[in-house]
């Protein structure tokens, strides 16, 4: 049973308006929520306000270069690697080194993706395929 303090009791306190008690610190910047009676609401102005947010789908060209045996990528330096595929195909979006050895290559144009096709040698290590 709620007490109230003041001497009031529970039939005066009903005349009283409540108000809502809030966090001052609010829930961040990413995600803000509007409370209050309506907030579960939609209203005519939410749905003229409301933004719509379209996915740009980028079309990525995936490349695996495998390695001849015992020329594996495991051991190189990331830094070399990227310098070296900067040289020969250009600023790819992302370079690899997989788990077999084989380097997975990720590139923003199709001219890139032919260029990458045609290395035989990276980093002192020949292409198989």
């Amino acid at each position: 049973m709620a007490s109230c303090s003041g001497g009031f009791s529970e039939d005066e306190n009903m005349d009283i308006g409540w108000s809502m008690v809030e966090n001052r610190r609010g829930r961040g910047g990413k995600y803000k929520v509007k409370w209050g009676l309506n907030a579960g609401k939609r209203s005519l102005d939410d749905e003229e306000e409301r933004v719509e947010i379209k996915k740009i789908m980028m079309e990525n060209f995936k490349i695996i270069l495998k390695f001849k045996a015992g020329q594996d990528m495991i051991g190189i330096s990331p830094i070399s690697l990227s310098n070296g595929l900067e040289k020969v195909v250009g600023d790819v979006e992302l370079a690899k080194v997989l788990r077999d050895g084989n380097l997975l290559i990720i590139c923003k144009i199709a001219e890139q993706k032919n260029k990458a096709l045609k290395i035989l040698m990276i980093c002192k290590r020949e292409v198989l395929e």
